[in-house]
């Protein structure tokens, strides 16, 4: 078991652990939020597993509920619980340790046959970081997806946009969207990803200094973007806790499917 206590520091809150070969182990935190966070990722990882008779479904199970414990977003776990149900419904209820290296390659060559080069190549790195978490939690003894073969694919550059471009469908989305139109605003003039647009905060507006505060961008890291005048014009004043609240649950912010709504308005 691993335990929090607080020490008069810079980063108060301590976890402390003993690791699988009974090393002494601690690390420091500044928020009592985060130390709990590592301190089940810990639990998780020095709990007794069982080394056999693991399944490849209950596995993917585990390496999820593992995944969730070290804060990854929900749209990264529905992510890998796709590309892993895609191998699960390949290979059917076996055990992990009897999957092979030629099953693997057989199940890449069905998914090629399905879907693009680049979705394929996708589903089999996930499997590659699965097995290899399957690995060190001692469920099996090899990656046998280390040597399969990724597919190849061109990488697609990335486009931009005229003003003029971005002005003329801003103005369509005013007319037919409201929300449409307020997200392509932020996303347009502030460069914000449609993630961090949907968990913005009123309070992340901050009309007086001119500047936008990103509490959770990629790789959660936060950061701060300068306010454009047009943004500041269409949101200040703004009411409530959430930029984007649920229709549905107004107490949270708006779900994903925003933007899938949004990618197929504007592919019309």
């Amino acid at each position: 078991m691993a335990a929090i206590f607080k020490v008069n520091r810079p980063k108060p809150w301590v976890v402390q652990w003993q690791d699988v070969n009974g090393k002494r182990k601690s690390k420091s935190f500044p928020t009592h939020a985060e130390a709990k966070r590592h301190k089940a990722k810990v639990e998780h990882e020095i709990r007794p597993v069982k080394t056999t008779g693991v399944s490849l479904a209950g596995a993917v199970v585990a390496y999820l509920q593992a995944k969730e414990i070290d804060g990854r977003s929900q749209q990264t776990l529905d992510k890998y619980y796709r590309s892993l149900k895609t191998l699960t419904d390949f290979a059917g209820e076996i055990p992990l340790s009897s999957l092979t290296a030629n099953q693997i390659e057989n199940y890449k060559r069905k998914r090629l046959g399905r879907v693009g080069n680049r979705t394929a190549n996708g589903d089999l790195k996930n499997i590659r970081v699965f097995l290899n978490w399957c690995v060190k939690q001692k469920h099996c003894g090899e990656n046998v997806a280390k040597e399969v073969e990724l597919p190849s694919f061109k990488t697609r550059v990335p486009t931009w946009p005229s003003k003029e471009q971005l002005d003329a469908c801003l103005e369509d989305a005013k007319k037919r969207r409201r929300d449409f139109y307020l997200v392509l605003l932020l996303a347009g003039y502030s460069g914000m990803r449609i993630g961090e647009i949907r968990q913005l905060k009123v309070s992340d507006l901050d009309f007086r200094q001119g500047i936008i505060r990103v509490q959770m961008g990629k790789g959660k890291d936060p950061r701060i973007i300068p306010m454009h005048p047009r943004i500041k014009q269409e949101f200040e004043g703004s009411a409530g806790e959430w930029v984007f609240p649920s229709p549905l649950k107004p107490d949270t912010h708006v779900s994903e499917e925003i933007k899938r709504k949004l990618n197929k308005w504007l592919r019309k």
